[in-house]
């Protein structure tokens, strides 16, 4: 096989480039659906101790806060890689890559107590990533919430109206390393929210942005970290 067969400009290329573009220069909207999202209670502190078994990073942490951490088998394997987000004393939600759903949800379901209750929750919502340095700019013409840095910080979660649709858990985060917000959106809400957000952001350069983009955003940044 020669050399020009393996190292090629795919014809998607130029997209991927003006998404990426958009999500550093100015603010992109990416689906996060597929995300494995898995819902955790209990009457106590059970689910707490559950998970702080099963992860390698503190979950017990404030109320409203996100942690990223593994989740390890006793040979110090990877069984699950995700975001934590502790929503009440007694109850989170954990968020997964699309491709760890049936993964993640066996090996919280084959290490589960009675006392704790798991739910996979994945199909229950659209989740929406916005992303990009006018991200907050956009964000203050959906939701009449104070969003500045002190009163939402990074890494924290809260329930929101966004576009007047009530109660969106909406989180302080990105996985591409850029300001910007997840929307975890109840699937009877989704198209007002996607076309208010959509019609917010004309005045922004609002772009969608595909996977190849973000994928291409969050090795960006894991190198920018390296540094």
């Amino acid at each position: 096989m020669c050399s020009s067969d393996l190292f090629y400009r795919p014809p998607w290329f130029q997209a991927a480039a003006e998404e990426f573009q958009a999500t550093r220069e100015a603010v992109s909207l990416c689906d996060y659906s597929s995300f494995a999202k898995m819902d955790l209670w209990s009457g106590g502190r059970e689910v707490v101790d559950f998970l702080q078994m099963l992860c390698s990073n503190d979950v017990d942490i404030p109320v409203g806060h996100i942690v990223h951490t593994g989740m390890q088998n006793k040979w110090g394997g990877y069984e699950n890689d995700c975001s934590v987000a502790r929503l009440a004393e007694n109850r989170y939600m954990l968020m997964s890559p699309s491709i760890q759903q049936m993964r993640s949800y066996t090996w919280l379901k084959r290490h589960l107590p009675s006392t704790v209750v798991l739910q996979d929750v994945t199909s229950l919502y659209t989740a929406l990533c916005l992303m990009g340095p006018f991200s907050r700019a956009l964000m203050g013409r959906l939701t009449p919430d104070s969003i500045d840095s002190r009163a939402f910080p990074f890494f924290t979660c809260r329930f929101m109206d966004i576009a007047c649709a009530p109660e969106i858990l909406t989180m302080n985060m990105t996985h591409t390393g850029e300001l910007g917000y997840v929307f975890y959106i109840p699937n009877e809400f989704a198209i007002h929210v996607y076309d208010s957000i959509m019609a917010a952001g004309e005045e922004f350069g609002l772009k969608h942005c595909g996977y190849y983009a973000q994928r291409a955003e969050i090795g960006r940044a894991s190198c920018r970290e390296r540094v």
